[in-house]
């Protein structure tokens, strides 16, 4: 029975070394659907202070479609993915954690990214609003040639039609992620998201400091709060 409770507790006590080690390093795992085996991938970090620069902190070669990056990190920060002699980048926050990204470098948009609560929330909002955009695609698409013709005969009834038809599907879009940013008022994916278009949108910017000013304490450490605080500070 003695040896019984010694080996329960043995167990006991490598469950939670385990989970202590995984809570204090970051997992990436990739998958992709190309035979790319021997090309490089890169993991990058984007600047906390120009968001146009980008550190590379790690690189490996992939093999069987796959690759692993491993590492710490005492503050979660954006950065990104991407491969050799290829320009598409894949977004993703570097943090302590296990995450999976799965790539098809033939349709890259269609990425999926599981993992943490910021990779899971930054993949869920990527594919709402790559929804939106493809609907509006769609209907630019559709109505193009009609669009011309009313224009070169200056019919102003179906030019505003097709206007009207457009900006609703504008609304919808900027109806969903004003709920969003309402329930999501804390998270670093919001913040993300709104530092990258405050530019587009003037209501952004009031946003962006109310999601940040809610951050918790290390969440305002990462590089993108570094960056919003920036903006932010701006007069």
């Amino acid at each position: 029975m003695k040896n019984k409770k010694t080996g329960l507790l043995v167990g006991t006590s490598v469950l939670i070394m385990s989970c202590n080690l995984s809570s204090k390093q970051y997992e990436i795992h990739g998958n992709l659907a190309n035979d790319v085996d021997s090309t490089i991938v890169y993991l990058h970090e984007i600047s906390p202070t120009d968001p146009n620069l980008s550190i590379a902190i790690d690189s490996i070669e992939v093999k069987n479609n796959q690759f692993i990056f491993t590492g710490q990190k005492e503050v979660p920060s954006i950065g990104y993915i991407n491969f050799k002699n290829q320009e598409v980048k894949f977004p993703l926050f570097i943090e302590n954690g296990k995450n999976m990204i799965n790539l098809d470098l033939d349709d890259p948009v269609a990425f999926t990214l599981t993992g943490t609560v910021n990779n899971e929330q930054l993949d869920q909002l990527r594919k709402s609003i790559n929804l939106y955009k493809h609907n509006q695609l769609i209907f630019r698409r559709d109505n193009q040639s009609t669009y011309l013709a009313a224009l070169q005969t200056n019919d102003t009834e179906e030019l505003h039609r097709i206007m009207e038809e457009f900006n609703k599907l504008k609304k919808q879009e900027e109806t969903v992620l004003d709920k969003y940013f309402s329930i999501n008022n804390n998270t670093l994916t919001s913040l993300n998201y709104l530092y990258n278009n405050y530019k587009d949108n003037p209501k952004y910017k009031e946003l962006l400091a109310i999601v940040y000013k809610n951050l918790s304490e290390n969440d305002k450490k990462s590089n993108i709060a570094q960056l919003s605080k920036t903006v932010i500070d701006q007069k």
